[in-house]
């Protein structure tokens, strides 16, 4: 992974996560008003609470924040290489990803999920660099040769706590809203 790329996604995650509130109970995308959200050209597609507030559009990543600024999501596209189609290798990208946001990292745990299939799931926990404790949690999703999406997300520990199962759902519901062959053209046309 380029050390280019850590230091953009460090730099959104750290701007999306403003304060590190709680919620007091378990949330669920079922209970509440969503947004649809379809990256305009890079093939993502997920399902927010519609409270969240889209701070950042680039064409390959995307800031969201809860209302509070509790959380921070990030969803992100990168072109890779065929190197990394195990399970371990996509839990080796996501600890390094999560490790550029928190401090002094350390992994609670690395799983396959089975919704999206074949999507890797990483839970860090660290302090933000103003010395705030936090939970980093990042989903590495494979869904197409050689194309990665990631979804990042940073909470204060209270937060991620009261909202762990809100943000499994959140992840769940990532889908592609353009045919592999689009994809494609996408990035050949964009990299011309």
């Amino acid at each position: 992974m380029k050390k280019n790329w850590a230091v953009f996604v460090a730099f959104y995650l750290l701007l999306a996560l403003a304060a590190c509130g709680a919620e007091e109970q378990q949330l669920s995308l079922a209970a509440m008003d969503v947004q649809a959200y379809e990256h305009p050209s890079n093939g993502a597609a997920i399902t927010l609470p519609a409270e969240w507030e889209k701070l950042s559009e680039v064409d390959e990543a995307t800031v969201f924040a809860a209302v509070d600024d509790s959380i921070s999501l990030t969803l992100l596209r990168e072109l890779g290489g065929f190197s990394y189609y195990s399970a371990e290798g996509l839990a080796g990208l996501a600890e390094e990803l999560a490790g550029g946001v928190l401090a002094e990292p350390e992994v609670l745990q690395s799983e396959v999920l089975a919704k999206p299939k074949g999507a890797v799931l990483v839970t860090v926990s660290g302090d933000l660099a103003e010395g705030k404790p936090a939970v980093c949690e990042v989903v590495v999703y494979s869904p197409i040769p050689a194309v990665r999406y990631y979804t990042v997300a940073v909470a204060g520990s209270d937060a991620y706590q009261a909202n762990a199962a809100l943000l499994r759902e959140i992840y769940a519901g990532f889908h592609l809203n353009k045919t592999e062959d689009d994809i494609y053209q996408q990035l050949e046309d964009t990299n011309a």
